[in-house]
């Protein structure tokens, strides 16, 4: 089985629409992340853009999923802005 790797910028990325508030907890919206067969799922990050871009910010998720077969994985982000 292969991991989504932690901060690659090849992972499966999807738009988010955040709003900085500096030092204030942000929620970002839903997303759906498709996931490929034999994939665990571990690791969540923020990105300047869809492909290429810069890394800003991710994390482990609360508990890895693991996917036999192709899937979806829904995300909500919370992070803090700074």
């Amino acid at each position: 089985m292969s991991t989504l790797p932690k901060t690659r910028p090849n992972c499966p990325r999807q738009p988010d629409d955040p709003r900085r508030i500096n030092g204030a907890s942000h929620l970002g919206t839903q997303v759906t992340i498709n996931v490929p067969a034999s994939t665990t799922v571990a690791y969540w990050g923020i990105w300047t853009a869809v492909t290429a871009g810069t890394y800003v910010d991710g994390g482990a998720l609360p508990s890895s999923e693991t996917y036999g077969s192709a899937g979806t994985y829904l995300l909500t982000p919370t992070y803090t802005a700074s």
